[in-house]
């Protein structure tokens, strides 16, 4: 097998740890040279293309589109020069990925248990074997009560993949009652679905199929039907109603005149899987997940406090105005509050900071991520030095980034490794908000929208443009005198724009 060499998911930035399989852009029998893009993995901001690291030809794709594999794990498998039908056995390969191991020295993280088995997909045809040739699959036999699923003596020394054990632990299912089917008689994934009649999408969104007609309150093991119910009578608007929200009308007991679904059931049904009437189901993106697993991280374990102030805009966006109309420049108010940001980092720099557990990290350079909205959530592409660039050096990268990161083409050093974060949703209009720090910073500043208010200046009432920020600061690392000061300096910038082009 020394002619026989792995792909492996490679690692995009430090802080990533898995990815998830978008698409194959090779097929098995495909010529590879070094550097030809592979295939497209999706992680928690982009989706990036892992390409070949070795030349020779594709015979085994291992890692299937939908399915989440970490770091180092095998991808693929590719043997050396041009491979004729039948040089290389199926049983060669099976050994190769059976005796694969990843190599954990080439990790920032730790390998958790589920990293040295992967998951393994269902067999392939033989290499150069047309599928028509495999023998038809036997049919799957017929799910039985999980009452007779959990019992058993310990399953421990069962083979299985890691994703079917996981699958069994959640619904309290015995291995041991699993007929396996997988490579090497593992019990799979699809041996737990058929047994157990469940249906599991990729995790953590889990949804639940398969089996007969139920009434509308449906139990979690039971589930949502699979079945074809394109011959279920219902009316048109209850049919309508559930494609619109994912309900199988199998799982719909009717009430209508005939024995027909009404909308009435079809409502019923969906208040019994979700407790709400009218919903449409969204399977996960792996960025939602990824926001979702941050922020509640940094929530949880990040003693968050908020400073606030007003800051009178007006001589900003009469500087702006000269600079767009009398110099040509195209800089927006978001430029000037990242340029007073980085100014204001310079100023005070023990807002700069991030929190170790053992130490706190004090940078110099203020690299300022900016959060943009993109389709599926955001993504904060960064700055860098920031405070040495001018206003229209900004503008350009700030523009430049955010035109990629909505395309798709960030690479993964332009939106990691920021030092400060700003949010501004001043363009919806909000008045104030609070921002959930960007870990492992320390900091973020949430921007609003700036509008016409009465100030009193002296003994007088005088319209002025007020914009409020807030700071969300890390009480371990920065007290509030500290985020006070911040606040003080980027104010004086914002009210006083030519301090910061001095």
């Amino acid at each position: 097998m020394s002619n026989l060499h792995a792909l492996t998911v490679p690692k995009w930035g430090m802080s990533m740890e898995e990815g998830e399989i978008a698409e194959w852009q090779v097929a098995v029998g495909d010529q590879l040279a070094v550097g030809d893009a592979v295939v497209d993995i999706e992680t928690s901001k982009i989706v990036n293309t892992a390409e070949s690291t070795c030349a020779g030809t594709l015979v085994r794709q291992v890692a299937q589109p939908g399915e989440v594999h970490k770091v180092a794990m095998l991808l693929g498998v590719v043997a050396e020069g041009v491979v004729a039908e039948g040089e290389i056995t199926e049983a060669e390969i099976d050994a190769f990925v059976a005796a694969f191991a990843p190599d954990a020295a080439a990790l920032n993280i730790s390998l958790v248990a589920d990293a040295a088995e992967p998951e393994k997909p269902a067999p392939q045809p033989s290499y150069g074997e047309s599928p028509a040739k495999k023998a038809t699959p036997a049919a799957a036999p017929a799910a039985q009560p999980q009452s007779a699923l959990s019992q058993g003596p310990d399953d421990t020394d069962v083979k299985a993949s890691t994703v079917a054990r996981r699958i069994a632990k959640a619904h309290n299912i015995n291995l041991n009652n699993i007929t396996p089917t997988g490579r090497h008689g593992r019990v799979s994934k699809q041996d737990i679905e058929q047994a157990a009649g469940i249906r599991v999408q990729a995790a953590p969104l889990v949804r639940q199929g398969a089996g007969q007609a139920i009434s509308a309150t449906v139990s979690p093991l039971a589930g949502r039907s699979t079945v074809d119910d394109s011959r279920i009578a219902a009316t048109p608007v209850a049919r309508r109603m559930a494609t619109k929200m994912n309900i199988n009308l199998n799982d719909v007991t009717p009430t209508g005149r005939r024995n027909r679904v009404t909308k009435d059931d079809v409502e019923k049904a969906a208040i019994a899987l979700t407790g709400v009437a009218d919903y449409r189901e969204e399977k996960l993106s792996s960025m939602r997940k990824t926001i979702a697993a941050r922020l509640t991280e940094s929530k949880q374990t990040v003693p968050h406090y908020r400073v606030s102030v007003d800051i009178e805009i007006d001589s900003l966006l009469q500087q702006r105005k000269y600079m767009n109309d009398a110099l040509g420049h195209s800089i927006s108010v978001n430029d000037f509050i990242i340029k007073a940001s980085a100014s204001a980092l310079h100023a005070v720099p023990d807002v700069n900071v991030q929190f170790t557990g053992e130490s706190i990290l004090k940078f110099d350079q203020a690299d300022i991520s900016v959060a943009v909205a993109i389709d599926g959530g955001l993504i904060t592409p960064v700055i860098r030095n920031a405070g040495n660039k001018s206003l229209p050096e900004i503008s350009a990268a700030a523009k430049d980034l955010a035109t990629r990161a909505k395309n798709g083409q960030l690479t993964v050093d332009e939106f990691q490794g920021g030092t400060f974060s700003i949010s501004n949703l001043g363009m919806y209009g909000v008045d104030q908000f609070d921002a959930i720090i960007n870990l492992p910073q320390a900091a973020i500043l949430a921007v609003a929208a700036g509008k016409k208010q009465s100030v009193v200046k002296g003994d007088r009432i005088v319209p002025a443009t007020v914009m409020r920020v807030s700071l969300s600061s890390d009480h371990r690392a920065i007290d509030g005198s500290v985020a006070a000061l911040f606040l003080k300096a980027l104010k004086g910038f914002l009210e006083n724009p030519a301090s910061m082009l001095l």
